[in-house]
């Protein structure tokens, strides 16, 4: 492994001297880059096996209803910059799809 990165190293070195512009600096912190990380593979097997569903219950729950405040927010605010009705509409519109139709769609109990 230390001489791959000795051949690395010599070669960057090389490269270097040959730099004439902006792309070339690109390339070469890229290259840099990859050269000074390592790969690491996961452990095979579940990784969330150790969750809870703590999270999921709270979005289906009692978190509905700030979701549901912030889709609101966010579709008046996206209005009084627009001043389009149509795009407030289109927003509500979505949020009810999103919110309502795909989760029976997918089974998901609300």
């Amino acid at each position: 492994m230390n001489e791959m990165k000795k051949v690395i190293y010599l070669g960057t070195i090389f490269w270097i001297k040959k730099i004439t512009g902006i792309g070339h600096a690109r390339g070469l912190f890229l290259i840099s880059l990859v050269a000074l990380t390592s790969i690491s593979f996961a452990a095979s097997g579940d990784m969330l096996e150790g969750t809870s569903n703590a999270l999921v219950d709270t979005i289906l729950k009692t978190g509905k209803i700030y979701i549901y405040l912030g889709e609101l927010v966010v579709a008046v605010i996206i209005y009084i910059k627009s001043r389009n009705i149509g795009v407030f509409t289109g927003i509500i519109v979505i949020a009810f799809f999103l919110n309502y139709i795909m989760p029976k769609f997918l089974g998901i109990n609300s």
